[in-house]
């Protein structure tokens, strides 16, 4: 038992140590000048990643000529963008591979402007994870009618250029 309270008389004692020693290092370092306090700052908070800047932007610029190119229904677009292995869920269950989905893109109606907004872009390694929401604009109709969905998009960097393996319709 004695042993016990020594060890525990011990460990408060270097317990306290360090708290008062950290409270001194603090206070001394107060006095420090405004140029190494932008240093260490500098330090904490590392620059941004460029890489993935420019990779978002590479990417946002894709998701812009995939509206234009659904819009134009440009099968040749699709063929580069879409994987070979791409696969297409939509929210009612339907799964379509690339062929699929670009001969229901060529049977669709040719008066309708695609626009995608509330993109967001998260980098996992050589992979990213890409969401928005899509709206459809009839232009010959006389309604307002533009449905819109949300949808999510896994990108792959293959080859060095980026590709969507698969796009799931939320809504």
């Amino acid at each position: 038992m004695l042993r016990l309270a020594l060890h525990v008389a011990v460990a408060l004692l270097t317990c306290l140590t360090g708290v008062s020693a950290a409270s001194l290092w603090e206070r001394a370092g107060s006095g420090r000048s405004p140029e190494v306090a932008v240093v260490v700052k500098q330090e904490v908070h590392p620059a941004p990643d460029l890489a993935a800047d420019m990779a978002e932007q590479e990417i946002r610029e894709l998701l812009r000529q995939y509206d234009m190119a659904q819009t134009r229904h440009d099968a040749s677009f699709f063929k580069r963008v879409e994987a070979d292995d791409f696969v297409l869920r939509l929210s009612s269950g339907v799964t379509m591979t690339r062929a699929e989905d670009i001969a229901a893109m060529m049977a669709s109606s040719t008066d309708v402007t695609y626009t995608s907004d509330d993109v967001r872009v998260q980098f996992y390694g050589g992979a990213a994870i890409v969401t928005g929401r899509m709206t459809a604009a009839y232009a010959g109709s006389k309604s307002s009618y533009s449905p819109q969905w949300r949808w999510i998009d896994l990108f792959v960097k293959r080859d060095g250029r980026w590709q969507i393996i698969s796009t799931t319709q939320v809504d």
